[in-house]
């Protein structure tokens, strides 16, 4: 089910190549870290910070609230300790 999911989230950022508005980086920051969620279910964990990162770009961007922001550099950190680096893990943690 990840795999399809990630599928139907290409199809979304396709969708969204040039975001013009702030409400168009919003979805776009959803899309990316849903599908980073799906990556890491997966165990792809390169395409998940790749796409964890976009999101994080498009939050900043927007200038989203710090809870917001929070999830996802924790999202991040989560990925690293899961790939053993625990150093990587916990600077984005305190970020």
């Amino acid at each position: 089910k990840y795999q399809e999911a990630i599928e139907f989230y290409i199809k979304g950022q396709d969708l969204m190549q040039t975001p013009k508005t702030n409400e168009d980086r919003r979805i776009l920051g959803h899309i990316f870290n849903n599908k980073a969620i799906c990556h890491y279910e997966l165990q792809q964990y390169d395409q998940a910070l790749d796409d964890y990162r976009k999101s994080l770009d498009l939050k900043y961007q927007i200038q989203a609230n710090n809870d917001i922001i929070a999830n996802t550099t924790n999202n991040i950190a989560s990925v690293y300790s899961s790939q053993g680096e625990h150093q990587k893990s916990l600077e984005w943690h305190q970020k």
